[in-house]
C-alpha cells in the first residue's frame, strides 16, 4: 500500500508542476484557483493585456503611452510594461542612424538628460497632474518585464536625447506592452454619440443635441469570482459636481470586455445639456472596482469632445395635423373596432413619442411640431372612400385626397417655401408607411400612417423627414454599401421609449437591423444616412467625413 501511496502522489506532484510552476507566495489565490500575477505573466511569456504601437520621429519632441494627445495614468501600481524599441533615427544631417541606445556616448550636463546616452530613446513615468515619477531611463531598459511605480497611477512618456530635434528625421517603433495585475478594472475606450457612432468617431457631434457616452469596461480575473459592484462617474470640464450612469448604477465587469451590443457591462451617461453647446471641452470618466479588489485603484480616461456648427442650433420646425375618416361601411368598422361611420383622429399626444424618436435618429439639434388641431376634438375629416381588396382586408384610397391638402395647406401657410406639415392618418401600421413630397414653393409635405409597435413610433417620421434632406430608399440609392439594407456593422443607440440600442449585425455578421431609409423593421439611421442627411440639414455648416464599410 505505501509503494501505491508513493507512486500516486509522485504522479499526482508531476502533474501539478505541469499545470503552472509558481515561486511560493506570489500568485494571487481563491481556494484551489491559483491566478498568476502581471509579472509572472510577463516573465513567463504570456500575452500582454494591451499591445500599442508608437512612431517616434526624430523631430517630435516626445511621444508617449497612450498614444494620444494629452494621455491619461492608464498604467496602475501592480501592472507591468515591457516596451521594444526598432528603427532607426537619424540624428544629423550626415544622415548617421542610431537605434534607442544612440551612439553609446554619456551625455554632459548640458543635454536634456545628462548621464544617459547622447542620442538614446528616453522613457520617463509621468503621472497626471501630479509630475514626474522616479528618474528619467532609456527605454532600451525596459524591454525586460518592469513594474509600475508602486504609489501613483501613471503614463509613459518618451524622448529623444538630444538638444537639437531641428535636423532629426527617420523614427523609432515603440511597442508598448502592458500586463494588468488580477482583480484590475479598466476603461477600454469611451465612445462619444447621439444616436450612431462609428470605431473611428467620424460622426461628428451636432450643437445642442442630446448627447450620451458609453464606457466601455474590462474586468481582469483575480481568482475571487465575478467583479460585481463596479460604478462610475462622469465628469465634463467646467462642470461642478458629476454626472452618475443611466440604466445601470453598478455592473458586473466582464473578464471579455463590455459588449458593445448590450447595456449590461458597460456605462451609459448623458452629457449635461449646457456643455453640448458649440465648441470644444474635455470629459473625463472615472471607473471604481468593487471594495478591495485590483488594489482599490480606479480606472481614469478622458478625451475631448467638439460640437459644431457655429451658430444657430440645427432645427426643424414641423407644423402637424391629425385627421380622421367618415363614411365607414359597417363591414370595415367590424374590421377596424369601429362602431360607428367616423374613424377619428389620433389624440395629440401621438406626437409626443413622434418628436422624440425622429429627433433622436436624425442630424438635427431638435425637432418642434407645433399641432394645428391640438383640442384633440377639432381635426379635418376626409372621406375614406372605402375598398375593399383581394385580400379581404378594408382600406381608405381618401388618403390621396389628404395628400393633396397637405401640399395646398403647407404652401398655404408657407408661401416662401422652405417650411414642413406632417399630416398624421389614423391607421396604425405594421410597417413603416408614409409619403414625403417636396411643393413646387419648396415646401415639405408629409403624410403617415401611426406604427402600432410601440419601439418603432417615430420611425416613419424619420424616414419622411429622410427624405426631405436629400435621401433616397437604400435600394434607389446606387452607393448605399448594403445591398439588403442593413444597419451594418454598427450599433445604435436610442432614448425613446427606453434607452436602448440598435445593433446592424449578429456575431456572425447576419442582419439583424436596417437603415431607416429602407422598408425594413427593426431600424435605425445608418452611418451612411446620418452624414448624407447632416450637410443639407446644417446648410453645409457641418460634415461627416466617414467612408462606408
Amino acid at each position: 500500500m505505501a509503494r501505491h501511496l508513493r507512486k500516486a502522489l509522485t504522479v499526482l506532484t508531476v502533474a501539478l508542476i505541469g499545470v503552472v510552476a509558481l515561486p511560493p507566495g506570489t500568485a494571487a489565490q481563491a481556494g484551489t484557483a491559483v491566478v498568476l500575477t502581471a509579472m509572472q505573466r510577463c516573465q513567463q511569456g504570456g500575452a500582454p493585456d494591451v499591445v500599442e504601437y508608437t512612431n517616434h520621429w526624430g523631430g517630435m519632441v516626445g511621444a508617449g503611452f497612450p498614444n494620444v494627445t494629452e494621455p491619461d495614468n492608464e498604467i496602475l501600481p501592480g501592472d507591468v510594461v515591457r516596451v521594444t524599441v526598432t528603427g532607426t533615427m537619424t540624428y544629423d544631417s550626415s544622415g548617421t542612424g542610431v537605434g534607442p541606445y544612440g551612439i553609446g556616448l554619456v551625455a554632459p550636463s548640458t543635454w536634456p538628460f545628462p548621464g544617459l546616452y547622447e542620442y538614446s530613446s528616453v522613457a520617463r513615468w509621468n503621472n497626471k497632474p501630479g509630475g514626474w515619477v522616479g528618474s528619467p531611463m532609456m527605454t532600451g531598459t525596459l524591454s525586460s518585464c518592469t513594474a509600475a511605480p508602486t504609489g501613483y497611477p501613471v503614463r509613459l512618456l518618451y524622448y529623444v536625447n538630444d538638444p537639437n530635434y531641428a535636423d532629426n528625421s527617420g523614427a523609432w517603433t515603440i511597442r508598448t506592452e502592458v500586463f494588468r495585475a488580477p482583480g484590475r478594472v479598466t476603461i477600454e475606450k469611451l465612445e462619444v454619440t447621439q444616436g450612431v457612432q462609428t470605431p473611428d468617431a467620424a460622426v461628428p457631434m451636432i450643437a445642442y443635441k442630446r448627447t450620451f457616452v458609453r464606457a466601455y469596461v474590462k474586468g481582469f480575473d483575480d481568482g475571487l469570482g465575478p467583479l460585481s459592484g463596479v460604478t462610475a462617474t462622469l465628469t465634463v470640464e467646467g462642470q461642478t459636481g458629476v454626472t452618475y450612469p443611466l440604466v445601470n448604477t453598478t455592473i458586473t465587469a466582464s473578464f471579455t470586455g463590455s459588449d458593445r451590443q448590450s447595456l449590461t457591462n458597460s456605462f451609459l451617461f448623458e452629457l449635461p445639456r449646457p456643455f453640448t453647446n458649440a465648441g470644444s471641452r474635455r470629459i473625463t470618466v472615472t471607473v471604481i472596482p468593487p471594495a478591495s479588489r485590483g488594489g482599490g485603484w480606479q480606472s481614469v480616461r478622458s478625451r475631448p469632445v467638439a460640437f459644431g456648427p457655429n451658430g444657430a442650433p440645427v432645427v426643424i420646425n414641423l407644423t402637424a395635423a391629425r385627421i380622421g375618416w367618415t363614411n365607414i361601411p359597417p363591414a370595415m368598422q367590424a374590421q377596424v373596432g369601429l362602431t360607428g361611420p367616423v374613424w377619428p383622429a389620433r389624440r395629440a399626444s401621438v406626437w409626443y413619442q413622434q418628436r422624440a424618436t425622429a429627433e433622436n435618429a436624425l442630424p438635427i439639434s431638435s425637432l418642434n411640431i407645433n399641432d394645428l388641431t391640438w383640442v384633440d376634438q377639432a381635426y379635418a375629416l376626409f372621406d375614406c372612400k372605402a375598398v375593399l381588396g383581394a385580400d379581404g382586408r378594408w382600406s381608405c384610397p381618401g388618403y390621396l385626397d389628404v395628400r393633396s391638402w397637405t401640399e395646398a395647406k403647407v404652401d398655404a401657410l408657407c408661401p416662401n417655401g422652405g417650411c414642413w406639415l406632417a399630416v398624421m392618418l389614423p391607421e396604425l401600421d405594421d410597417g413603416h408607411h408614409g409619403n414625403h413630397k417636396t411643393t413646387s414653393k419648396g415646401n415639405h409635405a408629409i403624410t403617415l400612417l401611426g406604427e402600432r409597435v410601440p419601439s418603432e413610433q417615430g420611425l416613419t417620421l424619420a424616414h419622411e423627414i429622410g427624405h426631405g434632406l436629400g435621401q433616397a430608399h437604400t435600394w434607389l440609392n446606387a452607393d448605399y454599401p448594403r445591398a439588403d439594407g442593413g444597419l451594418g456593422p454598427y450599433v445604435g443607440l436610442r432614448y425613446s421609449p427606453t434607452y436602448s440600442l440598435v445593433s446592424g449585425q449578429d456575431t456572425t455578421g447576419r442582419t439583424t437591423a436596417y437603415d431607416v431609409m429602407s422598408y425594413d423593421s427593426p431600424a435605425w439611421t445608418s452611418p451612411y444616412s446620418y452624414c448624407r442627411m447632416l450637410p443639407i440639414a446644417t446648410g453645409n455648416r457641418l460634415n461627416c467625413w466617414y467612408i462606408p464599410r
